[in-house]
């Protein structure tokens, strides 16, 4: 609350954070149970630093090697460079200069094969209807959540 000459009061709230650790969360459930371990690489390509950090964090909680990239542009610099090692992308939808769209195309001139996760923070059900016939391999909603990540690349690595 604010009063003149008196200051201002904030009042902020936080989601309570779960450990990214492999061990068995109880608080996420038993149908839910520990982290599933994986390996390889994924190219995390957001134009968000916090996006990214977090992502990374997930991802190699998990035993995954991370590449990330902030733009399109770079995206297409580390596909060029571990066009061999990267087994998935996951790649946003939204960002500036070059969309996830645009992205996507290009990605897919340097390996046409690459196995693709399409990232949104609109609805997963909106995301998917755009890229329906651009065989992507899933859709992830942010921000992330780990159970949903992982499922969804589980799929996507195998």
């Amino acid at each position: 609350w604010s009063t003149p000459g008196k200051g201002t009061t904030f009042t902020a709230f936080f989601p309570a954070a779960r450990s990214l650790s492999k061990e068995p969360d109880t608080a996420r459930g038993p149908e839910q149970g520990a982290l599933p371990s994986m390996s390889g690489t994924v190219l995390l390509v957001d134009d968000e630093t916090s996006v990214r950090a977090v992502g990374r964090e997930m991802l190699e909680a998990a035993g995954l090697t991370v590449l990330t990239a902030s733009s399109g542009a770079e995206a297409l610099e580390q596909m060029s460079e571990h066009a061999d090692e990267i087994g998935c992308v996951l790649l946003d939808v939204t960002m500036p200069r070059m969309s996830g769209e645009e992205t996507l195309r290009a990605l897919r001139e340097i390996r046409e094969d690459v196995r693709v996760i399409m990232c949104s923070g609109y609805s997963q059900q909106e995301v998917g209807a755009q890229f329906a016939d651009k065989g992507v391999a899933g859709v992830v909603h942010k921000p992330y959540r780990i159970a949903d990540l992982l499922r969804v690349l589980q799929g996507c690595m195998s």
